[in-house]
């Protein structure tokens, strides 16, 4: 792929010095403490609302579209500030990019379906710049269009490749990790249950093994 292509898509994982360390220190300056607790508040309730929604239901439900497809999407779209009847369109532009050779996306060639998902994501991205410019809110592109360190800002060019990092790093990760997860679980019923007798004690061991285990 171009380059061009690649940072309009990776944002700073396609950059090289010094083009990346002075971007990243501009974006890494929109994470402060504050906008991290408030992340972390917002995956607690929205975990905890997913959870309640399965409780409620009285059929059997598909883990992947009520649980791990739901929960990073909804993430993302409050952290970058997506208004709520644009979200659906985000998630099916972004998800297409991580599997444009799978046989999901066979129906188009493969850059017809990466130039189709960063072009979508890039225009909804472009709207928020400009309604978060006009005015601005507590979200991520209002921190993103406003951050500036040593004299550098972004341009939108990068705000834009930074959104399409985040829609779909942030969900394909977090999704396709929560749902071998479980599949893991399921398959060896004897980790399951072992899970499950000590829950309180062995749950944060699990989830190290599961998601930080499985990066390495």
């Amino acid at each position: 792929m171009p380059n061009e292509v690649l940072e309009a898509a990776s944002s700073i994982l396609s950059m090289d010095e010094p083009r990346h360390g002075k971007v990243r220190r501009v974006v890494s300056s929109v994470f402060i403490p504050r906008r991290i607790a408030t992340i972390r508040d917002q995956i607690y309730g929205q975990a905890k609302q997913i959870v309640d929604d399965i409780a409620d239901q009285s059929e059997p439900v598909e883990f992947v579209r009520a649980v791990s497809a739901r929960l990073p999407m909804w993430t993302v779209s409050e952290m970058i500030g997506i208004p709520e009847h644009q979200r659906q369109e985000v998630t099916d532009a972004a998800a297409p990019l991580t599997a444009w050779d799978d046989e999901s996306t066979s129906a188009t060639d493969a850059l017809t379906t990466m130039f189709t998902g960063i072009s979508t994501l890039h225009a909804r991205c472009q709207e928020l710049i400009e309604a978060r410019r006009e005015s601005p809110r507590d979200d991520l592109i209002s921190a993103l269009v406003q951050a500036e360190v040593d004299d550098v800002r972004l341009t939108d060019e990068k705000i834009r490749a930074f959104f399409v990092l985040l829609c779909v790093a942030g969900n394909d990760t977090t999704k396709q990790t929560t749902t071998h997860t479980l599949l893991a679980l399921t398959r060896h019923p004897d980790q399951r249950a072992y899970l499950l007798e000590g829950f309180e004690d062995r749950i944060d061991h699990a989830i190290e093994e599961s998601f930080v285990g499985r990066r390495r």
